[in-house]
């Protein structure tokens, strides 16, 4: 190894020592020590319906003495206490038209995240991926018109695009086992067999070190999930409605730590009711009734408390502190709308190049109804809009429930090479390694 690569590794190896070690004086330390009770101002935030002293709580709870001892002598929840021995990954990677260029470019991440990952879990540069127990799943937040687990039948409007009407029930948050017919990431790195990879007709996982640089081009070529969404993008109601599936919520492990990551250029958009669609023909289209502030979608609280719930009904112990949430979204490229959720205070503020705020996206009006300013954009060198990326402050509010274990990066930055390094930081401080 020449003088130069020898001295990459080393400034490498000490540059993941110095995050390591400020995420472990800030805290962090074991995921389970995270532990975090949903936050409230009303009862309609929260799944249960009950907001008490600005904490959610389950109605059940509310109780008198007496029966809150003979509950606890049934109570079948137990909570992990000990490091995260494995990691689950699923990502949640944007299908809409205009994803071309961020699933590409999430081809390439993906392969700088193994590698970080194995840097850190293993030590120095190395590859043996297959000694960490990790499985990794892909599925799309295009779940259609629907509403929770019930479809909307929807007649065609072109308000919502070619993709939607109908009742078009979208990828039904089903975990892909198969390439996209849409992968065109590079004729240079043809696609593998990814069957040697797939377990249980569900998720990838690589068992074979042997094979780890077949195993990263399959992840690489099963990151372009396809261009044809559906324009409402409903990534967390769509996590929620993949572990419904009784054999894939078998991905979720007590004893593993669950990541989500989530790739989109709009903003979240799970609906609650359908009275949201009677928003979207006031509002003028998608991107602005995702983005206003109604009643009619999930609030960041409530689909908090979706991913945690779905995690401690399937494997019997408490999930707070063992999920982490990360976005890769549409926000500027600037310290107050990217890092951890606990260090996201002022997103709301900061101003957008088009106009208006992360908080008040809405621009134009006095002669034309109101549009959504974009968060972000990227252009090519030629002048090519790669990126234009809508608002996505629903995620920044979702990574502030989960706190450290929340992440936000720009969908418009150039490399997500840093966002992969602090993401296998934080898991790696969940794992004490």
């Amino acid at each position: 190894m020449g003088t130069r690569n020898r001295l990459m590794e080393y400034f490498r190896d000490i540059r993941g020592l110095l995050l390591f070690g400020l995420l472990l004086l800030s805290g962090i330390g074991g995921c389970y020590e995270n532990q975090q009770v949903a936050q409230c101002e009303d009862n309609d935030e929260c799944l249960s319906g009950l907001c008490v002293n600005g904490k959610c709580v389950d109605s059940d709870n509310q109780s008198s003495d007496n029966d809150s001892e003979n509950d606890s002598e049934s109570e079948t929840i137990t909570t992990y206490s000990e490091p995260m021995t494995g990691v689950d990954i699923l990502f949640v990677v944007d299908s809409a038209p205009s994803m071309l260029h961020e699933q590409n470019k999430m081809g390439s991440a993906v392969r700088t995240l193994l590698l970080e990952l194995t840097e850190r879990l293993i030590g120095g540069l190395s590859l043996d991926l297959a000694s960490i127990d990790a499985r990794f799943a892909v599925i799309t937040p295009d779940i259609g018109t629907y509403v929770g687990y019930d479809t909307v039948m929807i007649f065609p409007d072109p308000v919502l695009g070619d993709n939607c009407g109908g009742d078009y029930l979208g990828d039904l948050a089903l975990m892909r086992t198969e390439i996209s017919d849409d992968y065109n990431w590079d004729p240079e790195y043809p696609c593998p067999d990814i069957s040697p990879f797939i377990e249980d007709d569900l998720f990838l996982a690589l068992n074979d070190n042997n094979l780890y640089q077949e195993f990263r081009d399959a992840m690489t070529c099963m990151m372009p999930t396809g261009l044809h969404g559906c324009s409402i993008r409903q990534p967390l109601s769509a996590v929620d409605n993949a572990f419904a599936y009784s054999d894939q919520s078998q991905f979720l492990r007590s004893e593993a730590l669950t990541v989500i990551i989530v790739v989109s250029d709009a903003e979240e958009c799970s609906i609650k009711n359908d009275d949201w669609f009677n928003v979207v023909s006031n509002s003028g289209g998608v991107p602005e009734a995702c983005v206003a502030s109604n009643d009619s979608l999930h609030s960041a609280t409530q689909l908090y408390e979706l991913i945690l719930s779905a995690k401690t009904e399937t494997t019997g112990v408490e999930a707070e502190g063992s999920v982490m949430f990360a976005a890769i979204v549409g926000v500027p490229n600037t310290p107050d709308c990217q890092g951890r959720g606990d260090t996201l205070d002022n997103c709301e503020n900061v101003e957008l190049p088009g106009g208006g705020t992360m908080g008040e996206p809405f621009v134009g009006g006095d002669t034309a109804p109101p549009t959504v300013a974009y968060a972000c954009e990227e252009w090519s060198g030629d002048g090519e809009a790669l990126v234009q990326a809508y608002p996505g402050m629903r995620y920044v509010q979702i990574a502030r429930e989960f706190g450290k274990l929340g992440y936000i990066t720009s969908v418009c930055s150039e490399s997500w090479n840093f966002a992969m390094s602090e993401i296998a930081d934080i898991i790696a401080a969940c794992m004490d390694k």
